[in-house]
C-alpha cells in the first residue's frame, strides 16, 4: 500500500504551492507614468543615492489641448529626480525655466508625475500616487 494516495498527493502539492506563494516576494519592478502637459520636450533624470541606477528619461512635446503620457518600468528604489525642461523659456508666456534642485522619489509602487507648464506652477498636488512638478517646485 502506498503512504500517499493519489487525492492525498494532490492535497499535499497544493497546501506545498499555496504556502510558497504566501511567502513570495512582490515585484521589484514598478510603473512611472510621465504625462507632459508642458508644451516642450522635458526629461526626468532619476539616480540612485549609491550611483547604481541611472535613469535619463526623454518625453516629446505634446500637441496643444492634449495630453501625451509615457510609461517607464523603473526598479522599485529610492531616486534623486531632476526635471529639466528642453526649452529655456516657456513657450507660451516667455518665463525662464531653470532647473530645479533635484528632489526625492520614493518610487516604491506605480506613480505618474505630471510635468506642469514651467509658468504658473501648478494650483493643487493630486491624488496620493501622483507628483505634479513645475519650475517652482515639485507638489506632494
Amino acid at each position: 500500500m502506498h503512504f500517499f494516495s493519489s487525492t492525498k498527493l494532490h492535497y499535499l502539492i497544493i497546501i506545498l504551492l499555496a504556502a510558497s506563494l504566501i511567502g513570495a516576494k512582490g515585484s521589484e519592478l514598478m510603473t512611472l507614468t510621465i504625462r507632459n502637459k508642458s508644451g516642450q520636450q522635458v526629461a526626468l533624470r532619476l539616480i540612485t543615492s549609491d550611483n547604481s541606477l541611472f535613469y535619463y528619461l526623454i518625453v516629446p512635446a505634446n500637441e496643444p489641448h492634449t495630453i501625451l503620457d509615457k510609461t517607464f518600468t523603473i526598479p522599485k528604489a529610492v531616486y534623486k529626480m531632476r526635471l529639466y525642461y528642453y526649452l529655456e523659456a516657456d513657450p507660451a508666456t516667455g518665463h525662464q525655466c531653470p532647473s530645479r534642485d533635484p528632489v526625492t522619489l520614493m518610487a516604491v509602487r506605480n506613480i505618474r508625475i505630471t510635468v506642469t507648464p514651467c509658468f504658473p506652477p501648478p494650483v493643487n498636488r493630486g491624488e496620493p500616487t501622483q507628483v505634479k512638478y513645475s519650475r517652482w517646485r515639485c507638489i506632494r
